[in-house]
């Protein structure tokens, strides 16, 4: 007899949509955690949107303040030299950029640039310094810049002109070397005290205390920095170290040693003495290598940047994976660092206009430029690129730089290269973004999960045009912003017409386009690429899933 069985069809449950919430990772880059840790607060990558109140802002754009800053020799603007006077209505601010060429006012917007001091050596390492801006005891009010080709100028609000400061040294070697004006490439000041260093030497003078002119004093760094080398620097430290204030001058060697001293008299024994030694690295090309946040002076090298505060409580400058927020971001900067550490263009400065700590590098081998850039306020990291900067500083509460092509820009408009005679009816370009959030399991690890919706949430006068894709499984890969170009309400400059065209509007609303999804994988990010042209600031987005057993 035959037995004849049915075998029935099992019917599969469909996979059932989920919907979440991922919140706009204000933490910023960290580049500190591997890729499957899964903390929304950071990104993998955040490109022209920074982390800020409120949720990740597009940086702001640039327009040209000051254009042709050209004797007939330029190559470029290297430094940018603010200086604030006394007058409580700024009239005795001004504004100077220094080129290969020399040292140019660029004081007011949209005027000719005046070349104020001529520089005999205009090759192209011309230019790149550092200053010092002192008050003196009878209210003189005097400003010192510094550069390795061209010696150490002065320039005097008082009389409005430039000159060669009238400091001499003698030193105490036999045969005698003595201070050379024209070989300082470095000042600084501390506690009173001017401290001056020439080119190629690993010592430094200092003069008297509030003296601007006279003579100076050697004091010699060198045999204290087992790494040989220069002295690329000298950088004021104040710190609270729990006992009180103190304030410490860090001597910084190119090859990498950290020598911070205290003390008032560096002639006395008694009153001058070392506090420490460490070693972080090769130090980058040029002058601009540390500045002070707070109670925290960080300095760059080829480990990264590193935070003397870590130093001090015994923190390794090579450990990437500490805490502090510096070394969210040193991994890159190593990277970076390794390509381009002994050309110019490095530059570490507080902005506190702006609430931002930004680190220049040179230009990339593509023509492109990428700054490193901290909020102070939120800690995050985030990149800038597409501004071409060559040379920058603060200035009346915002960044003005300078340009490669002899331009001076200021950031303070929603666009990029807003141009003093625009060549067509719209002015600036959309400045372009991008980011890559963590990858996260969304509460189910080990299934794979299929995006279906993303939308985005923007704080905006108009929606940006916008991107979102779904990324698995660790691609790094950046979005292309296939949107249309970003719609501006109201009018545009030089278009419209006054008393009949809407200029815009202060309102902020929020912004939510809708994107598809494709793809399939076990962890799951958004990466989004878009372009503004208004004031934008990203808040979240809502994502749509749905997931099964690994196929």
């Amino acid at each position: 007899m035959a037995i004849h069985s049915r075998r029935q069809a099992v019917k599969r449950t469909p996979p059932v949509a989920k919907a979440n919430t991922v919140i706009a990772p204000i933490g910023g880059i960290d580049a500190t955690t591997i890729l499957s840790s899964g903390d929304p607060l950071f990104s993998i990558y955040s490109i022209n949107l920074l982390p800020a109140e409120f949720g990740l802002q597009v940086r702001k754009g640039y327009r040209e303040w000051q254009i042709n800053l050209d004797n007939g020799a330029g190559i470029s603007v290297n430094t940018m030299i603010p200086f604030g006077g006394l007058d409580d209505d700024a009239t005795d601010d001004r504004l100077f950029a220094v080129t290969n060429e020399g040292i140019w006012d660029v004081t007011i917007a949209e005027a000719a640039p005046s070349l104020e001091v001529t520089f005999a050596d205009q090759t192209a390492e011309a230019g790149y310094g550092v200053f010092v801006h002192t008050t003196t005891i009878a209210q003189e009010e005097l400003v010192f810049y510094a550069d390795s080709k061209n010696g150490l100028h002065q320039y005097s609000a008082g009389t409005g002109l430039w000159t060669i400061p009238a400091i001499t040294g003698t030193g105490a070697p036999s045969p005698a070397e003595d201070l050379v004006i024209g070989n300082v490439n470095f000042i600084t000041s501390h506690n009173g005290r001017l401290w001056l260093i020439e080119e190629n030497k690993s010592k430094a003078w200092y003069l008297a205390v509030d003296a601007v002119a006279g003579a100076a004093d050697e004091f010699f760094f060198g045999p204290k920095m087992p790494h040989g080398g220069n002295l690329a620097g000298l950088f004021p430290w104040t710190i609270d170290s729990g006992t009180g204030i103190d304030d410490y001058l860090v001597a910084v060697g190119r090859a990498g040693d950290i020598l911070p001293y205290r003390g008032t008299d560096p002639g006395s024994a008694d009153g001058w003495e070392l506090s420490g030694k460490w070693f972080i690295g090769a130090i980058p090309k040029g002058p601009k290598i540390a500045t002070q946040d707070g109670g925290d002076l960080n300095i760059l090298s080829a480990y990264g940047l590193t935070s003397m505060n870590e130093l001090v409580v015994g923190t390794d400058g090579k450990n990437a994976a500490a805490a502090d927020e510096t070394k969210k971001i040193s991994l890159l900067i190593k990277n970076a660092m390794e390509q381009s550490r002994t050309d110019d263009g490095w530059d570490v400065s507080m902005v506190k206009g702006v609430s931002s700590m930004i680190i220049t590098q040179p230009q990339l081998d593509n023509g492109n430029y990428v700054q490193f850039v901290r909020h102070t306020t939120t800690q995050g990291w985030g990149l800038w690129r597409q501004v071409p900067i060559s040379g920058f500083d603060e200035w009346q509460g915002k960044v003005y730089f300078g340009t490669k092509d002899l331009r001076i820009a200021v950031m303070d408009v929603p666009v990029d290269n807003l141009l003093i005679t625009p060549t067509a009816p719209i002015n600036g370009d959309s400045i372009d973004f991008s980011i890559l959030t963590s990858y996260q399991d969304f509460g189910e690890p080990g299934l794979h999960k299929r995006g279906k919706y993303a939308r985005p949430y923007f704080l905006s006068i108009s929606a940006p045009a916008s991107t979102t894709k779904f990324r698995y499984d660790y691609d790094l890969r950046e979005v292309l912003n296939v949107g249309a170009d970003p719609a501006t309400t109201g009018s545009e400059w030089d278009v419209g017409m006054w008393d009949d065209a809407l200029w815009g509007t202060s309102e902020l609303t929020a912004k939510a386009p809708v994107s598809g999804g494709a793809g399939m994988g076990r962890n799951m990010a958004l990466s989004m690429s878009g372009a503004s042209r208004v004031e934008t600031t990203l808040i979240s987005w809502d994502v749509v899933w749905d997931s099964g057993a690994p196929l």
